[in-house]
């Protein structure tokens, strides 16, 4: 599953909003991030949805400052074991577009079709919660 928006803001500034724990937590359901910031190191949410807590763990593949920020992970609210075969991608890939930035995001081995279906939605209420926080006066 992929999505792809043009936000007004730039590469750098959206990166950092992707891959620091404090600005992830301001506008995405996370109430911790613990990130190693290198390839092959941990990268851990913690968050609650609809009052259930959950940990999602996961191992970052790719670390490119405002390029590319890949990373495969486990959640504890997927309904399944931890194992390889369940462990599912998300991959960012920025481009410069003007002054903005061209944001793909691609979410790989959902599984299932119902969840297909269920993370198209939950994609759009989050890059528009990215939309607002990265073109916001107040982010660095």
């Amino acid at each position: 599953m992929g999505k792809e928006v043009v936000l007004a803001a730039a590469p750098a500034r959206v990166f950092a909003a992707l891959v620091e724990p404090a600005q992830l937590t301001a506008f995405w359901p996370f109430t911790a991030v613990e990130s190693s910031g290198v390839v092959g190191g941990p990268i851990v949410f913690h968050g609650e949805v609809g009052g259930e807590a959950f940990t999602d763990h996961g191992v970052i593949e790719a670390f490119e400052p405002a390029r590319h920020f890949r990373y495969r992970y486990w959640s504890t609210n997927h309904g399944t074991e931890d194992r390889p075969e369940n462990r599912m991608v998300v991959d960012y890939r920025l481009q410069a577009e003007g002054e903005g930035c061209r944001l793909s995001v691609t979410h790989e081995n959902l599984l299932d079709a119902g969840r297909v279906a269920m993370m198209g939605g939950v994609w759009d209420y989050l890059l528009g919660q990215l939309r607002s926080h990265v073109e916001s006066a107040s982010v660095g």
